[in-house]
Protein backbone atom coordinates (compact mmCIF):
# COMPACT_ATOMS: atom_id res chain seq x y z
CA UNK A 1 0.00 0.00 0.00
CA UNK A 2 1.34 3.63 -0.94
CA UNK A 3 1.16 6.29 1.86
CA UNK A 4 3.26 8.84 -0.16
CA UNK A 5 3.88 9.42 -3.47
CA UNK A 6 5.72 12.61 -3.19
CA UNK A 7 7.91 14.30 -5.85
CA UNK A 8 11.20 12.53 -5.01
CA UNK A 9 9.81 9.30 -2.75
CA UNK A 10 7.51 7.17 -2.37
CA UNK A 11 6.55 5.39 0.41
CA UNK A 12 5.09 2.08 0.57
CA UNK A 13 4.10 -0.01 3.41
CA UNK A 14 3.95 -3.75 3.90
CA UNK A 15 1.23 -4.47 6.77
CA UNK A 16 2.59 -8.27 7.68
CA UNK A 17 5.94 -7.12 8.73
CA UNK A 18 4.99 -3.85 9.34
CA UNK A 19 7.75 -1.97 7.21
CA UNK A 20 8.10 0.63 5.08
CA UNK A 21 9.86 0.09 1.80
CA UNK A 22 11.61 3.72 0.16
CA UNK A 23 12.63 4.67 -3.35
CA UNK A 24 13.64 7.30 -5.16
CA UNK A 25 11.28 7.85 -8.51
CA UNK A 26 13.53 11.42 -8.90
CA UNK A 27 16.27 11.61 -7.24
CA UNK A 28 16.52 15.03 -5.37
CA UNK A 29 18.65 17.58 -6.70
CA UNK A 30 19.59 19.66 -3.66
CA UNK A 31 19.04 18.78 -0.36
CA UNK A 32 16.27 21.46 0.27
CA UNK A 33 14.01 18.69 -1.66
CA UNK A 34 16.17 15.72 0.07
CA UNK A 35 15.12 17.45 3.43
CA UNK A 36 11.22 18.21 2.91
CA UNK A 37 10.82 14.07 2.08
CA UNK A 38 12.82 12.60 5.25
CA UNK A 39 10.52 14.68 7.11
CA UNK A 40 7.58 13.41 5.71
CA UNK A 41 8.93 9.97 6.20
CA UNK A 42 9.96 10.37 9.99
CA UNK A 43 6.04 11.85 10.64
CA UNK A 44 4.88 8.67 9.11
CA UNK A 45 7.50 6.45 10.45
CA UNK A 46 7.10 7.56 14.26
CA UNK A 47 3.15 7.97 13.93
CA UNK A 48 2.50 4.55 13.44
CA UNK A 49 5.83 2.74 15.11
CA UNK A 50 7.54 1.03 12.10
CA UNK A 51 9.63 -1.87 12.95
CA UNK A 52 11.32 -2.02 9.36
CA UNK A 53 12.69 0.29 6.69
CA UNK A 54 14.17 -1.36 3.49
CA UNK A 55 15.55 1.68 1.37
CA UNK A 56 15.86 0.87 -2.35
CA UNK A 57 18.56 3.70 -3.59
CA UNK A 58 18.61 2.73 -6.95
CA UNK A 59 18.13 6.01 -8.19
CA UNK A 60 19.82 8.28 -5.18
CA UNK A 61 22.54 10.01 -6.14
CA UNK A 62 22.74 13.18 -3.49
CA UNK A 63 26.06 13.51 -2.22
CA UNK A 64 25.42 15.30 1.60
CA UNK A 65 28.52 17.59 3.43
CA UNK A 66 28.81 16.80 6.97
CA UNK A 67 26.83 19.35 8.44
CA UNK A 68 23.96 17.70 6.08
CA UNK A 69 24.44 14.28 7.55
CA UNK A 70 24.59 15.66 11.04
CA UNK A 71 20.85 17.13 10.32
CA UNK A 72 19.58 13.72 9.26
CA UNK A 73 21.15 11.69 12.15
CA UNK A 74 19.81 14.12 14.59
CA UNK A 75 16.68 14.25 13.07
CA UNK A 76 15.90 11.61 10.98
CA UNK A 77 17.83 8.66 11.96
CA UNK A 78 18.15 8.70 15.77
CA UNK A 79 14.29 9.75 16.26
CA UNK A 80 13.28 6.43 13.94
CA UNK A 81 15.36 4.48 15.41
CA UNK A 82 13.08 4.65 18.63
CA UNK A 83 11.11 2.43 17.24
CA UNK A 84 12.68 0.11 13.99
CA UNK A 85 14.47 -2.90 14.79
CA UNK A 86 15.96 -2.90 11.35
CA UNK A 87 17.09 -1.11 8.58
CA UNK A 88 18.09 -2.27 5.36
CA UNK A 89 19.66 -0.57 2.32
CA UNK A 90 20.31 -1.50 -1.06
CA UNK A 91 23.31 -0.19 -2.98
CA UNK A 92 22.88 2.52 -5.93
CA UNK A 93 24.29 2.81 -9.09
CA UNK A 94 26.37 5.64 -7.73
CA UNK A 95 28.34 3.28 -5.26
CA UNK A 96 30.64 5.99 -3.99
CA UNK A 97 27.73 8.39 -2.89
CA UNK A 98 26.06 5.61 -1.55
CA UNK A 99 29.86 4.50 0.81
CA UNK A 100 28.66 7.96 2.28
CA UNK A 101 25.91 6.81 3.84
CA UNK A 102 27.74 3.60 4.72
CA UNK A 103 30.69 5.70 6.65
CA UNK A 104 28.58 7.90 8.23
CA UNK A 105 26.45 4.85 10.21
CA UNK A 106 29.43 3.12 11.01
CA UNK A 107 30.83 6.52 12.75
CA UNK A 108 27.30 7.51 14.12
CA UNK A 109 25.63 3.92 15.32
CA UNK A 110 21.78 4.07 16.19
CA UNK A 111 19.54 1.65 18.13
CA UNK A 112 18.54 -0.23 14.97
CA UNK A 113 20.44 -2.81 13.31
CA UNK A 114 21.78 -1.42 10.37
CA UNK A 115 23.19 -3.60 7.37
CA UNK A 116 23.95 -2.67 3.16
CA UNK A 117 23.25 -5.14 0.37
CA UNK A 118 24.00 -5.52 -3.22
CA UNK A 119 20.26 -6.56 -3.84
CA UNK A 120 16.62 -6.26 -2.67
CA UNK A 121 16.27 -10.27 -2.57
CA UNK A 122 18.96 -10.32 0.32
CA UNK A 123 17.64 -7.66 1.66
CA UNK A 124 14.45 -8.71 2.40
CA UNK A 125 15.71 -12.30 3.15
CA UNK A 126 17.71 -10.42 6.28
CA UNK A 127 14.53 -8.11 7.20
CA UNK A 128 12.60 -11.22 7.15
CA UNK A 129 14.27 -13.95 9.45
CA UNK A 130 16.28 -13.25 12.53
CA UNK A 131 18.85 -15.10 11.62
CA UNK A 132 20.42 -16.24 7.94
CA UNK A 133 23.39 -17.16 6.12
CA UNK A 134 24.11 -15.67 3.00
CA UNK A 135 26.77 -18.23 1.45
CA UNK A 136 28.71 -16.65 -1.78
CA UNK A 137 31.64 -19.19 -3.56
CA UNK A 138 33.87 -17.72 -6.14
CA UNK A 139 36.87 -15.01 -6.32
CA UNK A 140 36.39 -11.21 -7.67
CA UNK A 141 36.88 -11.19 -11.22
CA UNK A 142 37.26 -7.66 -13.08
CA UNK A 143 37.25 -6.93 -16.55
CA UNK A 144 38.94 -4.28 -18.73
CA UNK A 145 36.54 -3.55 -21.31
CA UNK A 146 38.29 -0.92 -23.29
CA UNK A 147 37.21 2.92 -23.01
CA UNK A 148 33.93 5.06 -23.07
CA UNK A 149 33.18 7.75 -25.59
CA UNK A 150 34.85 9.92 -23.06
CA UNK A 151 38.25 8.19 -23.47
CA UNK A 152 37.40 6.91 -19.33
CA UNK A 153 38.98 3.31 -19.06
CA UNK A 154 35.67 0.94 -18.01
CA UNK A 155 36.08 -1.95 -15.72
CA UNK A 156 33.82 -4.88 -15.33
CA UNK A 157 34.01 -6.13 -11.93
CA UNK A 158 32.31 -9.57 -10.60
CA UNK A 159 32.08 -10.40 -6.85
CA UNK A 160 29.98 -12.58 -4.60
CA UNK A 161 26.82 -10.98 -3.63
CA UNK A 162 28.41 -11.37 0.21
CA UNK A 163 31.68 -8.95 -0.30
CA UNK A 164 29.81 -6.66 -2.57
CA UNK A 165 30.34 -4.28 0.35
CA UNK A 166 33.81 -4.97 1.04
CA UNK A 167 34.42 -4.57 -2.63
CA UNK A 168 33.07 -0.82 -2.79
CA UNK A 169 35.31 0.09 0.47
CA UNK A 170 38.07 -0.59 -1.41
CA UNK A 171 37.34 0.80 -4.16
CA UNK A 172 36.82 4.00 -2.41
CA UNK A 173 40.20 3.52 -1.29
CA UNK A 174 41.86 3.44 -4.48
CA UNK A 175 39.54 6.42 -5.90
CA UNK A 176 40.97 8.30 -2.83
CA UNK A 177 44.90 7.32 -3.39
CA UNK A 178 44.40 8.29 -6.65
CA UNK A 179 43.09 11.47 -5.58
CA UNK A 180 46.03 12.11 -3.59
CA UNK A 181 48.35 11.08 -6.05
CA UNK A 182 47.40 13.40 -8.89
CA UNK A 183 47.25 15.94 -5.72
CA UNK A 184 50.52 15.40 -4.48
CA UNK A 185 52.75 14.24 -7.64
CA UNK A 186 54.45 17.57 -7.85
CA UNK A 187 55.94 17.52 -4.45
CA UNK A 188 56.77 13.81 -4.51
CA UNK A 189 59.25 14.38 -7.19
CA UNK A 190 60.93 16.98 -5.53
CA UNK A 191 62.18 14.41 -3.43
CA UNK A 192 65.62 12.47 -4.02
CA UNK A 193 65.95 8.81 -4.03
CA UNK A 194 67.89 8.88 -0.10
CA UNK A 195 64.94 10.83 0.65
CA UNK A 196 62.34 8.87 -0.51
CA UNK A 197 64.37 6.02 1.45
CA UNK A 198 64.50 7.56 4.53
CA UNK A 199 60.66 8.75 3.97
CA UNK A 200 59.94 4.86 4.03
CA UNK A 201 61.37 4.45 7.66
CA UNK A 202 59.84 7.57 8.78
CA UNK A 203 56.59 6.22 8.06
CA UNK A 204 57.16 3.08 9.83
CA UNK A 205 58.07 5.72 12.99
CA UNK A 206 61.79 4.85 13.06
CA UNK A 207 64.00 7.41 15.00
CA UNK A 208 67.13 8.97 13.69
CA UNK A 209 69.15 7.16 14.78
CA UNK A 210 67.70 3.91 13.79
CA UNK A 211 67.82 5.07 10.30
CA UNK A 212 71.13 6.30 10.29
CA UNK A 213 72.13 2.69 11.64
CA UNK A 214 70.31 0.97 8.63
CA UNK A 215 71.28 3.19 5.94
CA UNK A 216 75.73 3.65 7.52
CA UNK A 217 74.77 7.33 7.70
CA UNK A 218 75.31 10.02 10.71
CA UNK A 219 72.20 10.80 12.83
CA UNK A 220 73.59 14.72 11.88
CA UNK A 221 72.79 13.37 8.08
CA UNK A 222 69.71 11.49 8.46
CA UNK A 223 67.91 14.51 10.47
CA UNK A 224 69.14 16.92 7.19
CA UNK A 225 67.47 14.44 5.68
CA UNK A 226 63.79 14.47 7.62
CA UNK A 227 63.85 18.43 7.67
CA UNK A 228 64.35 18.31 3.88
CA UNK A 229 61.26 15.48 3.23
CA UNK A 230 59.04 17.43 5.70
CA UNK A 231 59.47 20.91 4.21
CA UNK A 232 59.20 19.36 0.55
CA UNK A 233 55.39 17.17 1.34
CA UNK A 234 54.76 19.59 4.21
CA UNK A 235 54.29 17.09 6.47
CA UNK A 236 54.56 16.49 10.66
CA UNK A 237 53.65 13.50 11.30
CA UNK A 238 54.87 9.52 10.63
CA UNK A 239 50.48 9.32 9.44
CA UNK A 240 51.22 11.94 6.70
CA UNK A 241 54.35 10.11 5.93
CA UNK A 242 52.55 6.76 5.95
CA UNK A 243 49.94 8.22 3.49
CA UNK A 244 52.64 8.91 0.79
CA UNK A 245 54.53 5.61 1.30
CA UNK A 246 51.11 4.18 0.85
CA UNK A 247 50.57 5.87 -2.48
CA UNK A 248 53.31 6.32 -4.07
CA UNK A 249 54.07 1.98 -3.20
CA UNK A 250 57.19 3.17 -1.89
CA UNK A 251 59.62 0.36 -0.72
CA UNK A 252 63.29 -0.43 0.42
CA UNK A 253 65.56 -1.87 -1.92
Amino acid sequence: MIIHNGDHLTIEYEKEAHRYVMFWHKPPSHFKEFQKEMLVYKKYFIENEIKQALWLHKNYNLALTEKQLGWVQENINVPCSETATKVAFVVGEDALVHLMVMDHFDDNPIDSEVRHFSSEERARKWLDYDKQEFNASGKTKITFEGEDENGHSVFTVKTPSTSVISALKSFKYLSEEGEFVKHHMKQYLLLTPREKQVLIMMAKGMTSKEIASVLFLSVHTVATHRKAINQKLEITSVMEAKQYVDAFQLYFE
